[in-house]
């Protein structure tokens, strides 16, 4: 399909927005399971030069490019940033990207709005995946957690996106007017924000 300059903006800004949460999600990831030997301004910066890096390199499209450069940008990332053996890094790395490639929702190209939905969801579901990881390969730190809360933890994630399913499904049983679509894409974007940052407070906390 064959979108018009407003509607190719609107894509551009809300993949951008995914790639921020994607580096994100990565950077909460690493932190939960392995110490830090750079500053977090350091990772920062590395996080978002690497993602800005594969944001540009997803327009090629190639899977095969976009997964070797996600596996490595991560890779990197991890060797760099983290205290943790080459092993570590790469497997960490190659789960990453195995679950991040996982999801595909080229199939909804007909409607921009739905495949903007459908791409936020898959961030959900990866984040989710992430949480939970983290949460069982990390058995030293979750000693000092309450049970109830580190559900509440993997738990949040997983109602986002089961709240988004409903609302897509929603959306797609109605008619798809404009303000529909944009309520729908507001509300997802919203809901994958808002975890983001209750994570991302969390984190500091235990920090």
């Amino acid at each position: 399909m064959v979108y018009g300059k407003r509607e190719m903006m609107a894509e551009y800004i809300c993949y951008g927005v995914l790639y921020i949460a994607e580096a994100t999600i990565a950077w909460l990831y690493f932190d939960a399971l392995f110490c830090r030997k750079s500053s977090g301004l350091r990772i920062g910066i590395t996080c978002a030069v690497a993602y800005l890096l594969l944001f540009g390199i997803t327009w090629f499209n190639s899977v095969v490019l976009n997964g070797a450069a996600f596996f490595l940008a991560n890779l990197l990332l991890l060797w760099m940033n983290y205290e943790c053996k080459l092993r570590s890094a790469i497997l960490h790395s190659a789960f990453l990207t195995s679950i991040m490639f996982g999801f595909r929702f080229g199939a909804y190209a007909d409607s921009l709005a739905i495949m903007i939905v459908m791409a936020v969801i898959s961030k959900m579901l990866y984040f989710s995946i992430t949480v939970i990881a983290a949460k069982l390969w990390a058995p030293n730190r979750q000693a000092q957690e309450e049970p109830a809360f580190m559900g509440l933890l993997c738990i949040l994630p997983i109602f986002s996106v089961i709240v988004s399913a409903v609302v897509v499904y929603i959306g797609v049983r109605a008619e798809m007017t404009k303000p529909v679509e944009l309520l729908m894409i507001i509300i997802v974007l919203t809901l994958l924000i808002v975890n983001l940052i209750f994570m991302v407070i969390y984190n500091h906390l235990q920090r």
